[in-house]
């Protein structure tokens, strides 16, 4: 794998970490899911202190993501009029299938 692949590969595994990252920081409204999002919280530190490299902890994340979507399926059966519900449905969908694309 030449340098400019590994770069490429780490600037998409910090996008994606990042992106996961605004999205908890707007999640914050869900209380019912703050454990969840504690654990995607500590999981992006340790990715950002790692430098973005550890492919594990990436999978690891996207699992989690994947949790998160499952989780936020079920709000939205609970309240599928919430604008904010379907919008933060959305965008779990979107990190999950940007997930599959980065870590596979």
């Amino acid at each position: 794998m030449s340098a400019d692949d590994t770069t490429n590969k780490q600037n998409k595994y910090a996008s994606f970490a990042l992106m996961c990252r605004d999205f908890i920081e707007d999640a914050e409204r869900i209380q019912s899911l703050d454990s969840l999002n504690r654990s995607i919280e500590e999981l992006i530190e340790l990715i950002m202190e790692s430098g973005y490299g550890n492919e594990d902890l990436l999978k690891q994340l996207h699992n989690l993501i994947k949790k998160y979507f499952s989780q936020m399926m079920t709000l939205y059966a609970k309240y599928p009029n919430d604008p904010y519900i379907d919008t933060m449905l959305r965008r779990a969908e979107s990190l999950k299938e940007y997930g599959k694309i980065v870590v596979g």
